[in-house]
C-alpha cells in the first residue's frame, strides 16, 4: 500500500505503508516450498575416542553409527550412570549453517513428540570446544530390517507392529511433523520385541537432509525403496502426512514378507511401480486390506490420517479422540501447486500463467529422462526458490526468483530443455525484500494451514483489496498449541518504501500475549482508524503474523524500523535462536494487501 498513513514513531514521521511497483508485479514463479538443503554424503572424519567426557557429562563408550550429518555415540551420564545415546555434528560440517539448522531441527521436533513409539530427546548443548550434540534415549536393539532378514514376522506380531509404529507417527502427525523418510532402517525393536518399536531419525522432518537422495526441491525426501509417489513429483506432488502412511504401508509389508517389496531400482522403474497399488499377494490375507488402502497412489485415495486408519483397524470403546491433521482436499485442477495461505499462494491468485511452448516430440519424455535436465535447470539462483515436476503432458515450475536477470535465465534453460514439449510457469517474479521475507518464514517457521495451528488472516476489504482512501482492517487469530499464551506479532513490510511498520506490539497495543482462539483486529482503536487509511503510490505489499512460545524480542521494536534490510536480519536471527527450543513450534502465515485508485 503505499498506503496506510500512520504517523505513529517517536519523531512523529508519517509512515506509508508502501506498496511494490507495477514491475514487482511480473509473473514468473508461484508456489513456495523448502529449499533443499546441498551437501555430500559420507564425509570422512576422526571419531571421539572411548573415554572422552563430553561437556563435562557424557563419558563416551562407544561409536554406533554415522551419517551425513553426524556420528551416533553410546554414552553415559557420568553422575547417573544412565545410558544415552548422543549425535554429534560432524565437525567438517560445523560451519554449514544449513547443516547446523537441519541437526537444530531434528532436536526442535524430537522435543515436541512425546511418544513410547519415538524416541526420547534429553536436549540439545554445545561441550567445551564448541561442539553440537544431541541427547537422545539410548534404545538397544537390533532395526527391523535386521530382524525382517531371518524371516517374515508372523500375522499376531504384525498386528502389534502395525498399531505401535501408527501410534507413533500419528503423534508426529498430531504435531505436524512428517518423517518423509520411514524405513525398516529407522525402525528400533528394542530387545527384539515389536511391542517396544521406536521411530528414530527424524533429520529429514520437513526439511530435505542434505545427505538423502533427493530428486527436485521439496518434493522428494528418503530413500527410494520406501518413498511415496508424491514425493516423486506424481499425483501433485504435495507432500503431508498421508506420504508417511505410503511410506508405513511399505514398511510394514516388508516385515511382512521378510523383505522389501519390489518398487523399483532406477528413477524410471521406481516411478513405473508406484502408478497402481504393488503385489500383495505375499502378505498374509489378513493383513492386505489395511496395507493396500496404504498403499494406494493416490494420496487422495488413501486412508486421509492415521488416527482415521487406527479407528477403522481396531475400533475401541474407550478411544479417546486425538487431535490431527487432516490432509487437504484436492483441487479440482490438482497439478496446480498451492500452498494454500502462504504468500506465494495469495501473489499466484492474482498473477497470470505463462506456457513455454516447445516444438518437440508428441508425448512427453519418461520423467525419469527429464528430471537431472529440470533439477539442473533450477540450480544456482539467489533469493530464490524454485520447485519443478513432471505432470504430462507438461513440465510445470513453481516457487519465486528475485531478479529481472534471473527470471530471463530460468526462461532460457527451459526454453533449451530435450524432451519437454512444453513447460506450464507459475512462477512469480518476488524482488526483495519479498524473496528475503518469503526465505525467513520458510526456513524457520511452520506456515502450512493444513496443521490447523498457523496464525490465520483475514485481510479485510475485498479480499485483501482496498481503494483510496478506505479503512484498512486486519483480523488475526492466533491458533497455537503451546501450553497458556504465546506471543503474537504482526508485521507490515512496506515494499517500496523499504521499511517495516510493527502493528503489534506497539505503543497503541503494547501487549502482545494471546490465548489461543484471540483474535486482534487492527484499524479498530480509533489512532489505528486515523493512521491506517489507503493512500498512494498504489500497489501490493505484505502482511506477517508470527506466533511464538517466548517474545521475540527482548526490547519493543519501535511502531517503524526504517531500515528494512536491518530488521529481516534480526528476525532471521531471532528465530534461528528461539528454533533451538522450539523449532518445530514457530509458526506464520502472510497475506498481501493490494491498495488501488479510487474508483
Amino acid at each position: 500500500m503505499r498506503g496506510w498513513q500512520g504517523d505513529g514513531d517517536a519523531g512523529g514521521d508519517v509512515a506509508k505503508l508502501t506498496p511494490a511497483s507495477t514491475d514487482d508485479e511480473t509473473r514468473l514463479a508461484g508456489v513456495e516450498g523448502t529449499r533443499t538443503a546441498a551437501g555430500a554424503s559420507g564425509v570422512a572424519g576422526s571419531a571421539i575416542a572411548p573415554g572422552s567426557l563430553l561437556g563435562h557429562t557424557y563419558r563416551i563408550e562407544a561409536l554406533l553409527a554415522r551419517g551425513g550429518m553426524g556420528e551416533v555415540y553410546r554414552a553415559r551420564h557420568a553422575e547417573l550412570n544412565t545410558e544415552h545415546a548422543i549425535k554429534i555434528i560432524l565437525p567438517e560440517l560445523a560451519s554449514d549453517s544449513r547443516i547446523v539448522d537441519l541437526f537444530r531441527r531434528e532436536a526442535a521436533i524430537l522435543r515436541n513428540i512425546r511418544n513410547e513409539a519415538v524416541v526420547g530427546y534429553d536436549g540439545v548443548f554445545r561441550d567445551e570446544n564448541g561442539r553440537l550434540y544431541l541427547v537422545m534415549e539410548f534404545v538397544d536393539g537390533p532395526s527391523l530390517s535386521k530382524v525382517m532378514r531371518e524371516g517374515p514376522l508372523p500375522p499376531a506380531t504384525m498386528r502389534r507392529l502395525q498399531a505401535r509404529l501408527m501410534d507413533g507417527l500419528a503423534a508426529a502427525h498430531d504435531k505436524g511433523v512428517i518423517h518423509r523418510d520411514l524405513s525398516p532402517d529407522n525402525v528400533i525393536l528394542p530387545a527384539g520385541d515389536v511391542a517396544k518399536a521406536k521411530i528414530i531419525d527424524f533429520g529429514i522432518s520437513k526439511v530435505a537432509d542434505p545427505a538423502a537422495k533427493t530428486i527436485l526441491g521439496d518434493d522428494f525426501a528418503g530413500k527410494y525403496s520406501f518413498v511415496s509417489p508424491e514425493q516423486l513429483g506424481m499425483f501433485g506432488g504435495q507432500v503431508d502426512a498421508r506420504a508417511d502412511i505410503y511410506s508405513l504401508g511399505l514398511v510394514l509389508a516388508a516385515a511382512a514378507v521378510g523383505e522389501p517389496l519390489d518398487m523399483g531400482t532406477s528413477p524410471i522403474t521406481v516411478v513405473e511401480a508406484r502408478r497402481a497399488v504393488p503385489d500383495l499377494g505375499r502378505v498374509p490375507a489378513e493383513l492386505r486390506a489395511d496395507l493396500a488402502a496404504m498403499l494406494e497412489p493416490d494420496p487422495a485415495q488413501r486412508p486421509q490420517s492415521l488416527r482415521e486408519l487406527m479407528r477403522a483397524s481396531s475400533p475401541r470403546a474407550d478411544a479417546v479422540e486425538t487431535p490431527r491433521v487432516e490432509a487437504p482436499a484436492r483441487r479440482s485442477r490438482p497439478w496446480i501447486a498451492v500452498a494454500a495461505g502462504s504468500l506465494v499462494a495469495l501473489l499466484l491468485a492474482a498473477g497470470g500463467i505463462a506456457y513455454w511452448l516447445k516444438p518437440g516430440p508428441d508425448r512427453l519424455e519418461d520423467p525419469a529422462v527429464l528430471l537431472p535436465q529440470v533439477e539442473a535447470a533450477l540450480q544456482n539462483f539467489t533469493c530464490a526458490h524454485l520447485t519443478a515436476r513432471i505432470v504430462a503432458p507438461n513440465v510445470e515450475v513453481s516457487g519465486y526468483l528475485g531478479s529481472d536477470a534471473d527470471a530471463e535465465q530460468l526462461a532460457a534453460r527451459f526454453a533449451a530443455l530435450k524432451g519437454a514439449r512444453q513447460v506450464v510457469n507459475h512462477a512469480i517474479l518476488r524482488k526483495w525484500p519479498l524473496c528475503e521475507e518469503l526465505d525467513i518464514l520458510r526456513e524457520q517457521t511452520i506456515s502450512d494451514p493444513q496443521t490447523n495451528v498457523t496464525p490465520e488472516i483475514d485481510l479485510g476489504g475485498q479480499g485483501g483489496l482496498y481503494r483510496q482512501g478506505d479503512s484498512v482492517m486486519i483480523g488475526v487469530t492466533d491458533r497455537h498449541i503451546y501450553a497458556g499464551e504465546s506471543y503474537l506479532y504482526i508485521d507490515y513490510i512496506d515494499v517500496a518504501g523499504g521499511y517495516v511498520v510493527h502493528l503489534l506490539p506497539n505503543e497503541l497495543r503494547p501487549d502482545n500475549r494471546v490465548k489461543a482462539g484471540d483474535k486482534i483486529v487492527i484499524g479498530q482503536l480509533p489512532q489505528e482508524a486515523q493512521d491506517y487509511v489507503a493512500q498512494p503510490p498504489f500497489g501490493t505489499n505484505i502482511v506477517v503474523a508470527i506466533s511464538t512460545p517466548e517474545p521475540l524480542f527482548a526490547d519493543p521494536r519501535p511502531r517503524v524500523d526504517r531500515d528494512l534490510k536491518l530488521y529481516l536480519s534480526l528476525l532471521r536471527q531471532r528465530l534461528r535462536a528461539l528454533a533451538v527450543d522450539y523449532g518445530a513450534s514457530l509458526y506464520s502465515s502472510s497475506g498481501i494487501i493490494t491498495l488501488t485508485p479510487a474508483q
